[in-house]
Formats: C-alpha cells, sequence, structure tokens
C-alpha cells in the first residue's frame, strides 16, 4: 500500500517534501482495505489527486456511518467516535442509487477550512461516458439542485466544488467539496457531523446546458476529527494607511491557507447602500502574500475574501484565502502584509 501510494505520488508530480509527508500520513493511517468496487489504486490516486490541490495532508481521520438509498431518511443517530491519528482520514460512509455508489474516502481541514473528497462510481464496473473535460483538468459536471455538503455548527463563508478523475481506465470519478467556515464566533468543525446530500450527477455542455447521467439520490453522515496544522507567524506589526494606523493583529498559515487580522485605528469611510469607498477599495487592495524560500510568491491581495467592521473609533477587517495547491510551510520564507514583511518562525 505504501509503495504504491509513492508511486501515485510521483506521478501527480508531488515536491520531495509533499510525498514524504503525504506518505508518512499514510502509514500512519494505513488499515486494512474493506471491499469495494473501485480498486485501491483508484482510491489511492483520488486521495493523492485532491491533495495536490487541496492539501490533503492536514493530518485527519474521519470515521463516518451510514449507508442509505433514495426512499430511506437519514438516521438521527450520532455516527460512531472519530480517533484521532496522524493520517488523512479513512472514512467508511457509503451510499447507494440506481447503479451507482457514492463513498466518502475523506475529510480534511485546518482551523478555519475543510473539504470532503467523495469516490462515485458506477456498480456494473463500466466507466462514465459523454463527460466533457474542462480546460482546468476537471470535469464537466455537477449534481443537481438542493445537492449539500455540510458541518453541523460550522456556518460556511464561501464554498467551491468539482470534479476529477483519478484513474481514467476505471469505473469511478471524484467529488471534492471544500468551505472556508465562519470561527469568529469560535466555530470548528473538528467532532461534528459531516452531512451529505447529493441528488442526480448531471453532465455540463458547453453552454452550460445540463443533461441528467444519473438520477439518483444519495445521502450519508459521519463524523470528522483533525489535527490543525496552522501555525501562528508573530503579529503586532503597524503600517501607516491613510491618515492613520492599522495593526496586524493575528496571522496565522497552514498548507490549506492564509488569514490575517488587521485593526486600523479609524472608522474608514463606508457607503451605506453597499459600493466601494476609496478607503474600502484600498483596504481591499493592501498588499497580501506568501514569499517561498525559492523566490515564487503566492499573491492573495486580490484573491481573499475578508469581513470588514466599522466600529466607532476603529476598523476591523480580516482577509483570508484557501490555495489551490499544497503549500510545504518548511520553504515559506515570510508573508507580507501592507508592505511590512514578517519572516516565517
Amino acid at each position: 500500500m505504501i509503495d504504491e501510494y509513492r508511486k501515485a505520488l510521483d506521478e501527480l508530480r508531488f515536491s520531495p517534501e509533499a510525498t514524504r509527508c503525504l506518505v508518512q500520513a499514510v502509514e500512519a493511517a494505513d488499515a486494512p482495505e474493506r471491499p469495494r468496487r473501485t480498486s485501491r489504486r483508484t482510491r489511492t490516486l483520488a486521495i493523492a489527486a485532491a491533495a495536490a490541490v487541496l492539501a490533503l495532508v492536514v493530518g485527519c481521520t474521519a470515521y463516518a456511518s451510514g449507508m442509505l438509498d433514495r426512499q430511506k431518511p437519514a438516521k438521527a443517530e450520532t455516527p460512531p467516535a472519530t480517533e484521532v491519528v496522524d493520517g488523512i482520514g479513512r472514512p467508511v460512509a457509503q451510499a447507494t442509487s440506481n447503479g451507482v455508489t457514492v463513498t466518502a474516502e475523506a475529510v480534511v481541514g485546518d482551523r478555519s477550512n475543510y473539504a470532503v473528497v467523495l469516490t462515485v462510481a458506477k456498480d456494473d464496473g463500466t466507466a462514465f461516458e459523454g463527460i466533457r473535460e474542462n480546460e482546468d483538468g476537471t470535469l464537466a459536471l455537477t449534481f443537481g439542485n438542493l445537492t449539500t455538503v455540510t458541518i453541523d455548527g460550522a456556518p460556511s463563508r464561501g464554498t467551491t466544488s468539482y470534479f476529477f478523475d483519478a484513474d481514467p481506465d476505471d469505473n469511478a470519478i471524484q467529488f471534492v467539496k471544500a468551505s472556508t467556515i465562519d470561527t469568529h464566533g469560535g466555530g470548528s468543525f473538528l467532532g461534528k457531523r459531516v452531512s451529505v446530500k447529493l441528488l442526480d450527477l448531471m453532465a455540463l455542455d458547453k453552454d452550460g446546458e445540463a443533461r441528467t447521467l444519473v438520477e439518483g439520490a444519495w445521502r450519508m453522515s459521519f463524523l470528522a476529527n483533525c489535527a490543525d496544522l496552522s501555525r501562528n507567524v508573530p503579529a503586532g506589526q503597524t503600517f501607516a494607511f491613510d491618515e492613520g494606523t492599522a495593526t496586524i493583529n493575528a496571522i496565522t498559515i497552514s498548507p490549506l491557507s492564509l488569514s490575517v487580522d488587521l485593526m486600523i485605528d479609524f472608522p474608514i469611510e463606508v457607503n451605506p447602500i453597499g459600493f466601494d469607498t476609496p478607503q474600502s477599495k484600498r483596504l481591499q487592495g493592501l498588499p497580501l502574500t506568501v514569499n517561498m524560500k525559492d523566490g515564487t510568491v503566492v499573491d492573495a491581495t486580490q484573491k481573499s475574501g475578508g469581513t470588514v467592521e466599522v466600529r466607532e473609533h476603529t476598523t476591523v477587517t480580516d482577509k483570508s484565502l484557501m490555495f489551490d495547491r499544497f503549500l510545504d510551510l518548511d520553504e515559506v520564507a515570510s508573508i507580507t502584509v501592507g508592505g511590512v514583511d514578517i519572516p516565517m518562525p
């Protein structure tokens, strides 16, 4: 299993450090395979490919339960407890409908982001046909309306999803759902129920028109616990912002994401009907980059999202970004916020 996983990672062109970390995760979590129609190599490739995009190396274990068809309602009891180990999640949740089985492969995350990886496989062993590939290599697929993948008590501030094919020679494709959660109220997804409801697998043509590939409904639930690999970067630095001063209250980085909290010592101008003001635009455009030791730069200035709260005497804001690839934190040299360069500890 470990050699197979290492080979899959090599095929996906991981850096040596990322490969080492991922293989160590699998070694720690390795357990006997349960019977399923998709091959061990398919599972290996599925997890490895998702790791390339969503850092499937955040030390996560999930134990899942639930196997429901279209007619059965979701069970109300709590799924079995999850033991956290130094490895990726190995869920055991499946749901079958109309000749297609959806299997939960992994739940991963950090302090404010999580991703769920699912495999969608045809029970007769044949491959899905008539699926178009997008320019970025993802598949032009979607699930029908009212499809949800949520975690109890972890409201989302933003979400994305996509399909990919880890092994074109088998009968399965993979679905990834990633979300950023609101942590300001102390929210966390750790140990909470993941609820999955998928309806009707649809193919999209070049004009965005959808046609049904498989009618069905797939429901399952499972618990997720993850080791948080977020690192706190020293904060407290200040820089000039218009007529005042901005203070960096907190910086958090993980292989998945970057988050920065700022406080400005005056209330910025805002437009009550929702249009940007010059000050709010300058705040949105504050430089925010991750600077790697090899000289490359991950620019989060325009890609990051966040919130702004204007108080009586101050303005509090945060900026966050989920990376589109695994970030080796040992290779990060510094983080730049508003022109201030902060070395990694």
